[in-house]
């Protein structure tokens, strides 16, 4: 035990190496790119901005199939919503998803619209 306690000692020793620790520690307090915080915003940032583009989008969709006030508390609803705000949160695509999926459904109901007048 003594052995693997000697092997867990710091070359320059345990106080030392504790204030090394605490010193860094204060430094990176003020430096966001040292522990990736920076790098974690800008991968993040993509998709928060793709997540804020689907709710434009879907309040034009929903006010195309309700009226205006239907389509604010929609768009409400979908800003709160537990489930979109974790996908906008996400470095994945699943808010790109969403958000061509919206603009499918919107494209898709013109075109069947503008079909029907066409008769």
């Amino acid at each position: 035990a003594a052995q693997a306690a000697a092997e867990l000692q710091h070359p320059i020793g345990n106080d030392e190496f504790a204030a090394l620790l605490a010193i860094r520690s204060l430094n990176n307090m003020y430096d966001p790119v040292a522990d990736g915080v920076l790098v974690e915003a800008a991968a993040r940032l993509p998709s928060a901005m793709i997540g804020l583009a689907s709710l434009l989008v879907f309040y034009f969709l929903a006010k195309e199939f309700f009226d205006k006030k239907t389509a604010l508390w929609a768009t409400f609803f979908l800003s709160i919503s537990a489930i979109h705000i974790d996908y906008c949160q996400e470095t994945k695509y699943y808010s790109l998803m969403l958000l061509f999926a919206m603009l499918m459904l919107s494209r898709v109901n013109r075109e069947e619209g503008e079909s029907t007048q066409a008769r």
